[in-house]
């Protein structure tokens, strides 16, 4: 009953291997950003930050594909073993689009100062589009 041939899921899972994500701001995000929002009109760029978080389960883990070893904080100034995710994400206001522009791995809290540069320079590279 398919009609599109689908890879497998250990095709997706090989290919995915080759990819690197490291936490921070994701640069070739604001890359394909550039290309996306091309072919958009004025009122379709129009885009708000956001942010979320989720909790993670605590863990050192060896991660292939960026050859480090994640488990620790990545926020700046701050250290310890990850118990949360906290990402990054611009979403269109007038249409429905949405990008992660950015991850961090951080403990229970984070002090907002710390924040302000991050939020700052994805402000700065969104309105640079």
């Amino acid at each position: 009953q398919q009609r599109y041939p689908l890879p497998s899921v250990r095709t997706l899972q090989r290919r995915l291997e080759s990819l690197t994500f490291v936490p921070g701001i994701l640069s070739q995000a604001f890359d394909y950003l550039r290309l996306k929002v091309s072919e958009l009109w004025e009122k379709e760029r129009v885009c708000c930050l956001t942010l979320d978080e989720m909790a993670t389960t605590p863990s050192i883990e060896y991660h292939a594909s960026c050859g480090q070893v994640l488990g620790n904080i990545t926020i700046p100034d701050h250290t310890g073993y990850v118990t949360h995710g906290l990402v990054f994400m611009l979403a269109g206001v007038a249409s429905r689009w949405k990008q992660t522009v950015a991850y961090y791995f951080t403990g229970n809290s984070v002090d907002g100062t710390v924040m302000k540069p991050i939020v700052l320079d994805l402000i700065r590279r969104a309105a640079e589009i």
